[in-house]
């Protein structure tokens, strides 16, 4: 303990002040000092970490589907294609990060914790001979980077957990065995800053959209809708009539067919024009809460959104305008914190998000092995379909040839070329006199 104390405190000397605003104590927030004097008068809010909807939707929707994807470990080959690598330390991790988590469980927390808070951090364990061994994730706000005075990072590990292989307490772990993914770093390159802060307004607008209209169905005294007679009736009779009511239509029996007797009629009250705008502005709110998180509305089954022929439109469209990034970026993370050569790298398996139209799917593949771009094999294990004899190769049809085929090949070259045949002479076009005289039938019409 006596080495560990002496780098700490060395560390803690040089460490950068640049993070001090953004230190919390206490489980609070203390303001970046970006921020202006009076910020909360001023609008300048931290997000509420209380139950919400949308935001729950969005982050879902984002970690569960990576999490989906299998996470796998690849080798570039010299001529262009790829190698899938099964054995090895790093493809084990990939597999399993540690003894009581699946790959799913591991990126589906590590993603969540990145898009609420901006961070997600897990520490790698290594053996005697420096191989990596697991990755343990690290809980919300129990990591912070810190830079010294020659440029070397370290994270400060200040929270005691019995997941990982030998417990830190107030610890500094180099970068080289942090995994840390960030989202946008806009006051400082190694803190990220969760979306939900471009989104604040709109998340507590939201709230206070959705507690007012808890408390409004709590407490409002509107009736569901009323009955009217065509004359004036008794008290008693009025009460006698409603308890009926309530009786043979309330609970069990609603939806049953009603009988009105003497006049007696029934009417709904329907939603007033407060109310709809109400509801509108809370779905304006929650569009601006997806649209911070790059989901499409459709996603979070939240209608009012584009609309897509296909799920696999649908998921192409995502990846190419928000989910791609949160991919590639995870990936290159991996790549950093196993320090794999420049011809090895990390990558989700995308292409099964895009599995669920099958007819679409086998479509592309038999054009694809008839085009000579596949062979069937390729084709087959992209189904999950065992190999076949003789058909590693690539195969196109035999008509399929280059122009300069013909040149080369001896049967075609020595084939005569047929000559033109002659063409019939070009009769004597009449003129307008000798065509009126056939007419009359002149014999001396030339």
């Amino acid at each position: 303990m006596g080495m560990l104390a002496t780098l700490r405190d060395s560390l803690a000397t040089s460490v950068s002040k640049a993070l001090a605003p953004y230190a919390r104590s206490g489980g609070g927030f203390s303001p970046p000092s970006w921020w202006p004097t009076g910020w909360w008068q001023q609008g300048f809010r931290y997000p509420n970490r209380g139950p919400n909807a949308v935001v729950e939707a969005c982050v879902s929707a984002i970690s569960q589907t990576v999490a989906s994807m299998p996470l796998q470990l690849w080798k570039q080959l010299p001529n262009g294609g790829q190698e899938l690598i099964l054995d090895g330390p790093i493809a084990a991790i990939l597999r399993k990060p540690n003894r009581f988590q699946t790959r799913a469980d591991f990126v589906l927390n590590l993603l969540r914790a990145e898009q609420l808070e901006g961070n997600g951090y897990a520490l790698m364990e290594r053996d005697e001979d420096g191989q990596p061994v697991a990755l343990y994730p690290l809980p919300y706000r129990c990591a912070s980077p810190y830079v010294t005075a020659d440029g070397d990072v370290f994270y400060s590990i200040s929270q005691v957990s019995s997941l990982l292989p030998d417990p830190p307490e107030n610890s500094f772990v180099p970068a080289r065995d942090v995994l840390h993914i960030r989202m946008q770093t806009p006051h400082h390159p190694l803190i990220g800053e969760s979306p939900i802060l471009s989104a604040a307004l709109a998340v507590e607008a939201a709230n206070a959209i959705n507690g007012h209209m808890a408390a409004f169905f709590n407490n409002m005294a509107r009736p569901s809708g009323y009955l009217t007679a065509p004359k004036t009736i008794k008290p008693d009779t009025a009460e006698k009539l409603r308890q009926e009511w309530e009786r043979a239509y309330s609970e069990g029996n609603s939806g049953r067919i009603a009988v009105l007797m003497e006049g007696v009629e029934w009417k709904a009250m329907s939603i007033t024009s407060v109310d709809s705008q109400l509801i509108e502005a809370y779905r304006m709110k929650a569009a601006d809460i997806s649209r911070v998180y790059r989901v499409p509305l459709v996603v979070i089954n939240e209608t009012g959104g584009m609309n897509f022929n296909t799920t696999e439109a649908l998921i192409r469209h995502w990846l190419s305008t928000g989910l791609g990034y949160i991919v590639e970026h995870v990936e290159l993370s991996l790549d950093a914190l196993f320090q794999l050569p420049p011809d090895h790298f990390c990558a989700f398996d995308v292409e099964s998000l895009l599995r669920s139209d099958f007819p679409a799917r086998i479509e592309a593949l038999t054009k694809g092995i008839q085009g000579g771009l596949f062979a069937p094999n390729e084709a087959r294990r992209r189904e999950g379909l065992p190999a076949m004899a003789y058909g590693d190769e690539p195969r196109v049809q035999a008509q399929v040839v280059p122009l300069s085929f013909a040149a080369t090949n001896p049967e075609l070259a020595a084939t005569p070329t047929p000559a033109t045949p002659p063409s019939a002479p070009a009769k004597a076009r009449l003129s307008k006199a000798n065509y009126l005289a056939l007419l009359r039938g002149e014999k001396d019409a030339a």
